[in-house]
């Protein structure tokens, strides 16, 4: 028996993240994408459920108007309830609860760690333990700190193996920061419109750079200008701020 509750569910997700995305005046490509996606759901004859335990991802791209990065999404959601690229956009993703994710990091460490070294992303501790601002955070130390970082890395580790032959295709660092000047000079882009961005008055500031690899999956990161640490002043990607150091290191 069909549940149309569930495939009603995707649908208005999917939609919710259209709409989203053109309030933000993103590529009308992408917010094409989501509402025809979002049609073929909404018509399906058959539970999104049935479709992914019988046939998997692969089911649910022979759908028409559903491709492997929307796919994903979908199963995403299924097996969660929750998209965190929509959590993204309506910017209800709690950083505080990211860090706490860290064997070693309860919830007011976390907090000092968000409130103090302005730290929102597991990369940004990463190069925090690195550049030595997690020890000299009061009740943290050496020894912790080091107990952290090995952490995060293995956390790190984890995450880029199996996100690398999604981003094979993608944009390198130094790309994304030129994309993220060029937006800036010429206004061709999209400034970040989340309620966190809104909230520290970075509304003007947070440029969200948009890009597909070959199976038209999705990626997006974000570039800051960066406000602690050897890099203050220079725009960084986050998520990436390893690899921005290295690039600013080389060309200074």
């Amino acid at each position: 028996m069909l549940d149309n509750s569930i495939n009603h569910d995707v649908a208005t997700k999917l939609r919710e993240v259209a709409d989203i995305l053109e309030q933000q005046g993103a590529n009308p490509f992408r917010i094409r994408a989501y509402r025809r996606a979002a049609e073929t759901v909404t018509h399906l004859e058959a539970d999104l459920p049935d479709l992914l335990e019988q046939g998997g991802i692969d089911a649910l791209i022979e759908l028409p108007n559903i491709g492997r990065g929307i796919a994903t999404a979908i199963a995403e959601i299924l097996a969660t309830g929750r998209w965190a690229q929509l959590e993204r956009l309506r910017g209800s993703l709690d950083p505080v609860k990211r860090l706490q994710s860290v064997a070693g990091i309860g919830p007011k460490l976390a907090q000092r760690i968000h409130d103090e070294l302005h730290i929102d992303t597991l990369e940004g501790l990463e190069l925090a333990a690195h550049d030595g601002r997690l020890e000299e955070l009061e009740g943290v130390g050496v020894r912790r700190a080091t107990s952290i970082s090995a952490t995060v890395e293995n956390m790190l580790d984890r995450v880029r193996s199996s996100r690398h032959n999604q981003d094979e295709n993608g944009p390198s660092v130094e790309m994304l920061l030129d994309v993220d000047r060029e937006y800036r000079e010429k206004f061709t882009a999209l400034f970040s419109n989340t309620a966190r961005a809104h909230e520290l008055g970075h509304t003007h500031d947070w440029v969200v750079i948009y890009h597909y690899n070959d199976h038209q999956e999705e990626g997006q990161h974000t570039v800051v200008t960066e406000t602690h640490g050897a890099m203050i002043g220079q725009r960084v990607v986050r998520g990436l701020e390893i690899e921005c150091r290295a690039l600013w290191e080389n060309n200074n």
